[in-house]
């Protein structure tokens, strides 16, 4: 069974236009059955790997890979179809697909480009999101209980914020190798949507939708399974970020801590050092920092998950305080970061000389 697109409704490429003729975001699916065929010899020039994509570079590395294989069929040279470039792919047709079972998802953005979406690979990448996060609350919910028994082993008793910060920094660097591994995995929700909107990410709203969802279940299953487990001595230790101040104060703190972390890592990332390491402790650093300085305001969180996670333990994640502090303000914060980063270091796109 096939579900096709009317060209003539979507315009003459098959991309969908208001009045200006700008493209707007749509998305076709479709469903095809193994060795099923229209008609007869319509078997196309592509098959489900060369439009759902197949092999390619890093999932999540904002600056490599894509969902999809770009120009991975030619296209007929015709006004009717714009030029090929760097991640463009032509609207997929009905017929590139007969080859085998497949679902493909072709995501059409506001500059006119038709990228296919490989769904195995998103709903993977979002299982994977969820783990992260999952784990990124029960162990940062550990980090007390771990400096006491650290400190215990090595009969020290003095001030244990020096054992705190290390297990900080070995975490920060174990998860950030992972969720490269993993294809590009996160555990802050501001993250990839800080990268879609410097246009550097590969995401799409399509898989932002789909993905912020889980890193707040993963979260919210972190906390609770840290919750179940936690032995009563160190119960206090254990908690989410917390409001000190009033709520408007504590939404504008949380905002501009969440842009600040996510202008630095915007800037680390796409414009920093080439060394790994070296992008790791400037995004490590900034965080301490600014972890001591939220502090006495919101905790702070910078991450709507990992807030989330403990605010559904509480019976709180539906309320006022909960979404204004931890949701409304990151997130605007992170695309104001994002506006920010591509007003100062986003590089000109060079203008084509006339023959």
């Amino acid at each position: 069974m096939r579900f096709g697109w009317d060209r003539r409704e979507a315009g003459g490429n098959g991309v969908a236009r208001d009045g200006k003729g700008v493209a707007r975001s749509a998305f076709l699916l479709l469903f095809v059955a193994p060795g099923e065929s229209e008609e007869p010899g319509d078997q196309g020039s592509g098959t489900a790997t060369d439009i759902a994509g197949g092999e390619g570079e890093g999932f999540g590395d904002p600056r490599g890979g894509d969902l999809g294989t770009p120009c991975s069929v030619d296209r007929p040279k015709s006004p009717e179809w714009p030029p090929c470039g760097p991640r463009l792919a032509r609207p997929v047709a009905a017929a590139d697909c007969s080859s085998s079972s497949s679902v493909v998802v072709v995501v059409l953005s506001s500059k006119n480009e038709a990228k296919p979406v490989d769904m195995s690979r998103i709903v993977k990448l979002a299982i994977f999101d969820g783990l992260l996060s999952f784990l990124w609350v029960f162990l940062t919910s550990c980090l007390g209980a771990g400096a006491h028994v650290i400190a215990k082993q090595l009969d020290y008793e003095g001030d244990r914020t020096g054992i705190v910060v290390g297990e900080v920094v070995v975490l920060i660097f174990a998860f950030s190798l992972t969720g490269k591994a993993l294809g590009g995995a996160s555990w802050n929700p501001t993250a990839p949507v800080a990268f879609y909107a410097a246009g550097a990410g590969v995401d799409t709203l399509f898989t932002l939708a789909i993905r912020l969802p889980a890193m707040a279940v993963g979260a919210a299953a972190g906390a609770l399974a840290i919750t179940e487990v936690m032995p009563d001595q160190f119960r206090h230790t254990i908690g989410g970020p917390k409001l000190k101040v009033d709520l408007h104060t504590g939404a504008v703190a949380e905002g501009i801590l969440t842009f600040t972390i996510t202008l630095v890592v915007l800037w680390t990332v796409l414009r920093g050092p080439k060394n790994g390491f070296l992008k790791t402790i400037i995004i490590i650093m900034t965080t301490l920092f600014l972890v001591s300085k939220g502090g006495p305001y919101t905790g702070p969180a910078m991450n709507p998950s990992n807030a989330f996670g403990w605010a559904y333990v509480n019976q709180k994640h539906m309320s006022q305080e909960h979404l204004y502090v931890y949701w409304v303000t990151p997130f605007i914060g992170a695309l104001g970061a994002s506006a920010v980063y591509r007003l100062l270091f986003a590089r000109p796109v060079p203008k084509e000389k006339a023959a």
